[in-house]
């Protein structure tokens, strides 16, 4: 079920709950916690999304071994499968976008708004440890970035079933391809995880510079008058400038890591499935494997 204080619509003076500051981990399973139902409804759309991708294979490959023995009935069943996977898979991933962008909607809005709350309600003294511009960035992005999470976990989720059953099915279909799976799928995560910790670094590098250039706006928008009265515009449009160069060559390194960790999430899966059809191309010209399915021909081919 779902918190009522944490609702797109929140009512005023309604009791406010009190996260969790000892770990970024605590945060996001206290956030959890609130809206249980919802995410679990968005894992199992998540899971039936990426099961009926995994299982068009198993199922095409059906049909194309009916369809190689001639226009049989036996043609039809595999037919009829194949479309109702089609439309099931499509229920499942419209309904998972929803419900997942709608956690994740819900997630950002609000912790900006109980930060905001914390924010008002603690006044200068917020400012002590933290600028200005570090609370704003802190009540925009940072929630943000925390509220995709809830977006990414269904397809997550399912993607590890997915691959759990992938990796079974071609297990008992050849030993070989079991061990791709089985092996390629996690060198290829912890390959990406290498690409995105300097990803966050640069990211984290970037945050403190916007946190310093929303902390200028807000002190210059504090002092207008004084800056008029001392003529101190110039100075103010200079830094302001600086700041946002600076800002920007930070946004222009986050892309430059961000393309090679998005053509690892191209090249290596894309490796792993070639390995994977390379080795049933081979077995099927080797004769082990018909060329709808992964069972041995009843008749031995001509050769």
């Amino acid at each position: 079920m779902t918190s009522p204080w944490l609702t797109f619509g929140a009512r005023r003076g309604a009791p406010e709950p009190t996260p969790p500051t000892s770990s970024p981990l605590g945060l996001i399973l206290w956030a959890a916690r609130l809206q249980t139902g919802p995410i679990v409804v968005s894992i199992l759309l998540g899971m039936g999304w990426v099961l009926c991708q995994a299982l068009w294979p198993l199922l095409l490959g059906a049909a194309v071994q009916s369809a190689t023995e001639g226009f049989r009935p036996e043609l039809f069943p595999p037919l009829l499968a194949l479309a109702g996977l089609a439309v099931a898979q499509s229920l499942f991933g419209t309904f998972n976008y929803r419900s997942s962008y709608s956690n994740y909607l819900r997630t950002t809005a609000s912790l900006a708004r109980l930060v905001g709350r914390r924010i008002t309600a603690t006044g200068r003294a917020a400012t002590r440890e933290r600028s200005s511009g570090e609370l704003v960035v802190t009540s925009t992005s940072d929630a943000v970035r925390v509220g995709r999470v809830f977006d990414v976990i269904p397809r997550l989720v399912g993607a590890v079933v997915a691959w759990l059953l992938v990796t079974a099915l071609l297990f008992t279909s050849a030993t070989a391809l079991g061990l791709i799976a089985l092996i390629g799928v996690p060198v290829s995560c912890a390959v990406l995880a290498l690409l995105v910790r300097p990803l966050e670094r640069t990211q984290a590098e970037q945050r403190g510079k916007l946190g310093m250039l929303s902390a200028i706006g807000g002190d210059a928008a504090a002092g207008l008058r004084i800056l008029r009265g001392i003529g101190g515009e110039d100075e103010f449009v200079a830094r302001y400038r600086s700041q946002s160069q600076t800002v920007r060559w930070a946004g222009v390194r986050i892309a430059g890591v961000q393309s090679w960790l998005f053509g690892a999430q191209v090249l290596l899966p894309s490796i792993t499935i070639a390995l994977v059809v390379g080795t049933g191309a081979r077995l099927v010209l080797g004769g082990d494997w018909t060329a709808g399915s992964s069972s041995r021909p009843t008749a031995t081919p001509p050769s």
